[in-house]
């Protein structure tokens, strides 16, 4: 897709001239911007009327506007940058409904994406590997903690991997022959990620990848992938597809350990209870209760 959207245009620079020139001068230079523009909103950065921007983009072999938007979307969409994409919800006015239809669309695809064998062969990894390393950075942070939080429940030798101590060089040392390794990780992917997913190979590590297509740079480390689209209505990546897979794997997982997992959450709670961490809903409006016990 890459190619033959950029050849169009290439192609259609060599003969371009006048008004057709200016038009195809922002879209090489600017693709960001112009993939969601409005037609007219690109004739005006353009300088050029709405009905050249047409003529233009008929003229080098695309359906029209809306075809030439789709296939420059689907090449940008990898690299857009945080600013471009509120700049696209500014100009489109996303609403509450908008947000959750983009969200309802994000989870159907989900479901396209993963088959439920593909989810129990990677829950059966999880159960069966001798220690998990859970990271994810920026925003995929918080499903990985979710993750490694539900997983450290019912499951002993789970580890969450962060930078926020600046050690994770260090942390990569835990990491054993037979361990798996679970990074999660969307566009734009984080370097450190990255360079952990090569380390765990090295280490000898079985990896899972929970990331956004077949071709990212993390799914072509990994033993197995799943798949999340991870597109929002605004500036930022979308975690709900991400929370449904990591979610679905917990479910898979406490079926696969069976009551050695439940043991594990009992003993949980015994400590729990011991130590009275957690307050009950109908003690919540004691005024007391912190200096009882």
């Amino acid at each position: 897709m890459r190619g033959d959207f950029y050849a169009k245009i290439r192609e259609f620079t060599l003969t371009a001239k006048g008004a057709r020139k200016k038009v195809v001068t922002f879209l090489l230079q600017k693709p960001e911007e112009a993939a969601f523009m409005t037609i007219e909103g690109l004739a005006t950065a353009s300088g050029v009327s709405a009905g050249m921007v047409s003529r233009t983009v008929r003229e080098m072999g695309f359906d029209g506007f809306a075809d030439m938007q789709s296939q420059i979307r689907q090449v940008v969409r990898k690299n857009i940058s945080s600013s471009i994409r509120i700049r696209r919800a500014r100009q489109d006015g996303s609403t509450f409904r908008d947000c959750v239809r983009w969200e309802m669309h994000n989870l159907a695809q989900l479901m396209k994406l993963n088959c439920e064998e593909t989810i129990r062969k990677a829950a059966s990894m999880l159960a069966k590997a001798p220690a998990v390393h859970v990271l994810g950075l920026r925003s995929s942070f918080a499903p990985a903690y979710s993750l490694a939080f539900g997983l450290g429940q019912i499951k002993q030798n789970v580890n969450l991997m962060d930078l926020s101590s600046g050690l994770l060089a260090e942390q990569a040392k835990r990491l054993s022959p037979k361990d798996l390794m679970v990074i999660i990780s969307f566009p734009r992917y984080v370097r450190e990620s990255l360079l952990m997913a090569q380390e765990a190979k090295t280490a000898g590590c079985d990896l899972l990848a929970i990331t956004d297509s077949f071709s990212s740079p993390l799914a072509m480390q990994a033993d197995m992938a799943l798949l999340a689209p991870f597109e929002s209505s605004s500036y930022f990546n979308s975690t709900v597809a991400m929370y449904g897979i990591t979610n679905s794997l917990l479910v898979t997982v406490a079926q696969f350990l069976g009551e050695k997992g439940v043991q594990q959450l009992e003993r949980l709670s015994t400590i729990e209870t011991r130590w009275k961490l957690l307050i009950n809903s109908e003690d919540a409006w004691r005024p007391n209760l912190l200096d009882e016990g």
